[in-house]
């Protein structure tokens, strides 16, 4: 199986295929710009979760093609419909996992690249493979970097605007509620990944530290965790929360109108190095080093162990906990004070 950059210069369409999660996809996003800006004639099409589409929407020249993993049967006949008389050029297998390589099936493409590393069987339903990677560190994004390389296209990386160049609703929102110094916190990661997660006792004793000029906003979404966790959060300090009352893409603005987001391993890390603002991220359960801000590693606090060479991810708060709350306030403190 070759695993050399590919030579066709006959490629006029691609198909992404990387359903979830929202972080991973935004991990992926700068692939697929990089593609857009050499190969500015070439035809892509996603195939994504619904949710993850919603970020999306405002990236130029993309089509998408919504998959709905709820409904798996009802969205692979969908699927088939949609592509009944397509043909791609090549599909970009981004997505090592069962579920990806069935729908796989469903996609005609003369080149089906994917990873070098075989994980859940994607070998057996690709015909070109990725160099191997030596270092098992790397980060995700070069990871998924690696597809935009193999097309012929440098190791740059750039993170597209996801709110789009025109004023729109949401950026109008979050103008209103931001006006002056401001923290925003993602107090959770997924429900799935509850390891993840800092105390939310110890976010009630940090944010009664922070200085009273800074605005203090909680967001999240709509999972009992996250209202739970932030509903708690505000009664006992004097934090905005608004958590599951706003979308996605509201969401996204009033992260990029934050002076700076502090936030555990979850998509906020990733949307924060979209819209370039900087984030105080949280790592102890996973490796910052492969799925943490890609442009503000500075602002990590970090209880990994260290000398790791495998993409572990501890089931454990035991990581976690030993952040301090005065490590995380001395962060913050210098960050405003840095700002002015």
């Amino acid at each position: 199986m070759n695993q050399t950059h590919i030579k066709d210069t006959n490629i006029r369409s691609i198909c992404v295929l990387r359903l979830s999660a929202i972080g991973d996809v935004l991990m992926a996003l700068p692939a697929i710009i990089a593609i857009q800006k050499k190969h500015p004639n070439i035809k892509i099409t996603w195939i994504i979760s619904p949710i993850e589409a919603q970020i999306l929407k405002n990236i130029s020249n993309l089509e998408l093609i919504i998959f709905d993993k709820k409904t798996p049967i009802k969205s692979l006949i969908n699927l088939k419909k949609q592509l009944k008389n397509r043909q791609f050029d090549m599909l970009l297998h981004m997505q090592p996992t069962i579920r990806a390589n069935i729908i796989s099936l469903f996609i005609r493409a003369k080149i089906k690249l994917g990873f070098n590393e075989s994980k859940e069987g994607q070998t057996f339903f690709i015909n070109q493979k990725l160099p191997s990677v030596k270092d098992d560190r790397l980060h995700f994004v070069d990871g998924f970097m690696q597809f935009a390389q193999a097309l012929g296209c440098d190791s740059t990386v750039e993170f597209p605007n996801l709110l789009g160049n025109a004023p729109n609703n949401e950026i109008e929102f979050a103008k209103k509620i931001i006006k002056n110094k401001t923290l925003v916190i993602n107090t959770c990661s997924s429900a799935s990944f509850p390891y993840r997660n800092w105390d939310k006792n110890n976010f009630v004793a940090l944010i009664k530290k922070i200085p009273q000029e800074i605005t203090v906003i909680l967001i999240g979404g709509n999972t009992a965790l996250e209202k739970e966790t932030n509903q708690y959060i505000e009664q006992n300090t004097q934090a905005l929360n608004l958590t599951g009352k706003t979308t996605l893409l509201e969401s996204v603005a009033i992260i990029k109108y934050a002076s700076v987001l502090l936030s555990v391993d979850s998509a906020p890390v990733h949307i924060a190095d979209c819209v370039q603002t900087p984030v105080i991220s949280l790592f102890g359960a996973t490796n910052p080093k492969q799925t943490g801000s890609y442009l503000y590693s500075q602002y990590c606090i970090s209880t990994y162990p260290q000398g790791l060479t495998s993409q572990k991810r501890f089931k454990s708060h035991q990581y976690m906990k030993e952040i301090s709350v005065l490590e995380v306030l001395s962060i913050i403190n210098n960050f405003f004070e840095k700002e002015g």
